[in-house]
Formats: structure tokens, C-alpha cells, sequence
């Protein structure tokens, strides 16, 4: 059309009196690249043949079919008389306001995007020097609920030369495969190149046939536990110096240890995109 002479203005006015056409054309232009993002289980080869395939077939075939189009519409677009200055204004407005935010809706996804790589290139982990239960009320259990309150540390090492901030995520504690917690990290800032702790404060009631069945202990077994557990907070607890920090790299050794006999599971959740969370196994079973 542009070859006869139509202006740009004349040819976009002529689609919208009567759009189906070059809709319908358009729909069957794209659809073959876009049902093929929705194919999988293809050897690496076998995929970029079928994509180079989807793209550049209907590419072609779009020129021939697009040519022949146009030819149908020339004699309704060259009819258009031409479009006002004041319209012209208007419309080329409209189109740049368009494509100006659009720009920045690209700009603000390629910057989360971005955003998210790094993330997923930082280093997390569950400090068992971070982790506190406070002294539970035993008599409670015997009304068959048990709260149990207290503190776990999760450490973020960014290896990158980014400041980051991680967003939207979810902490899940599980014990022998049922959950028993679930919560989120509060906002962490990672300077880059530098290790951060972040304390999560937790709260979790749990029934007497969660600690029988559950955990398999019962209720001197659950106490033997605690006394366990709570002497190796007190190592953990006591005065810096070379000693102690031993005592406690061994309390924290022993702690490793009874979470893997309870088979305690630790993961964090960590949004990369709307509907979309990556895990990250903080702790795991054996």
C-alpha cells in the first residue's frame, strides 16, 4: 500500500473501520511460534529445528499471504480521503504515549528480571548457632496443646557485586514429612560481597499426638529431648573466647544432629515470578 503511495495514517484508519480481517491474519501469523513455547520433552536439536521451523515458515509465508492481503484492501485504503492535522497530532500522541509506556514497563521487568538472577545466585543457609526454642510449658501438653516459641537465624551470602533486597518468600518447616511451620523471611538487604543474618521469629503449637506419633517420642522421651536440646543452647549461649567457641561448633554439631533424628526439613521459598517460587533446601532429612 505504502508502494501506491497510501500514507501510514490512511492504512491504520482503513483496519480499524474493519479490523477482523488483519486480526484473523495477524492470530494466524503468530500462532505457530506461540503454541510452541507450550512444547516440551524434545532433544536440544530436535527443539531449535521446530522453532526455527514456527518462526521462519509462517515468516515467509506471511509476506506472500500479507502482499495478496493488501492488494484486496488497496482500493478501500486509497479511498480514505486524508486525515486532518489536528487528528494527525492526536493520533501520533496516542502512539508515542504507547510506546513510551511500554518502555517503561519492559525497563521495570528487565530490571526485576535482573533483579532475580541475582538473587538466585546468593548463598543461604541455616546457622544452627541461630536457632533458640524458649522454655515450653510441659504441663500444657497435658491439655494436648503445646506452644513452643522461639528464633531460627537464615544467612544470605552475596557472592555478586549487587546490592540486593529479597523480596516475596515463604519458610516452611516440616518434621518427618508433615509441616509444622510455615512463615516468611523479613525483608533482607545483602550488601555485595558480604554475609547477612536475618533472625525469624516463629511460633507453633503442637498436639500430644504430634509428639507420640509425629516425633515418636513420648513424653519422657519429648522431655529427655529437651534436656538435650536446651544444654546445647547454653554451650551456644556462653561467653566468647576460644574455648567456648568450640564448645560451641560442637553444641551446633549436636543440634545438626537431633533436627536430622527428628528429621527436621527447613526450606525457603523465594518468588522469581507471579505463581512461580524456587526452594531452596536450608535443611534437609537424610
Amino acid at each position: 500500500a505504502q508502494r501506491h503511495r497510501a500514507s501510514v495514517e490512511q492504512i491504520l484508519l482503513a483496519f480499524a473501520k474493519r479490523p477482523i480481517r488483519p486480526l484473523l491474519f495477524g492470530l494466524l501469523l503468530t500462532a505457530p511460534s506461540t503454541l510452541i513455547t507450550h512444547a516440551d520433552g524434545q532433544s536440544r536439536i530436535t527443539a531449535v529445528l521446530i522453532i526455527f521451523a514456527a518462526n521462519a515458515v509462517p515468516m515467509a509465508w506471511g509476506v506472500l499471504a500479507g502482499t495478496r492481503l493488501m492488494s484486496a484492501e488497496l482500493s478501500r485504503v486509497q479511498a480514505i480521503h486524508a486525515v486532518q492535522r489536528s487528528r494527525l497530532v492526536v493520533f501520533w500522541s496516542v502512539a508515542g504515549l504507547l510506546v513510551v509506556s511500554q518502555t517503561a514497563i519492559v525497563g521495570a521487568l528487565a530490571s526485576s528480571i535482573h533483579a532475580k538472577s541475582q538473587v538466585l545466585k546468593c548463598d543461604y543457609s541455616l546457622p544452627m548457632d541461630g536457632f533458640r526454642v524458649d522454655t515450653p510449658n510441659w504441663i500444657a501438653l497435658m491439655t494436648g496443646k503445646l506452644e513452643l516459641s522461639g528464633y531460627l537465624t537464615v544467612g544470605v551470602t552475596n557472592p555478586t557485586q549487587f546490592d540486593l533486597e529479597m523480596e516475596k518468600n515463604r519458610l516452611e518447616v516440616a518434621v518427618d514429612g508433615s509441616t509444622w511451620w510455615q512463615g516468611s523471611v523479613p525483608v533482607i538487604k545483602a550488601p555485595a560481597g558480604q554475609e547477612t543474618r536475618v533472625k525469624v521469629p516463629f511460633t507453633m503449637a503442637i498436639t500430644a499426638q504430634q509428639v507420640l506419633s509425629g516425633a515418636s517420642k513420648g513424653w519422657s522421651k519429648a522431655k529427655e529431648l529437651w534436656a538435650r536440646v536446651s544444654g546445647v543452647f547454653k554451650r551456644m549461649d556462653s561467653p566468647s573466647s576460644i574455648v567456648d567457641q568450640a564448645e560451641r561448633t560442637i553444641a551446633a554439631t549436636q543440634l545438626r544432629f537431633e533436627a536430622a533424628r527428628q528429621r527436621v526439613a527447613v526450606t525457603l521459598y523465594i518468588e522469581i515470578l507471579p505463581g512461580f517460587e524456587f526452594p531452596i533446601f536450608l535443611l534437609s532429612p537424610p
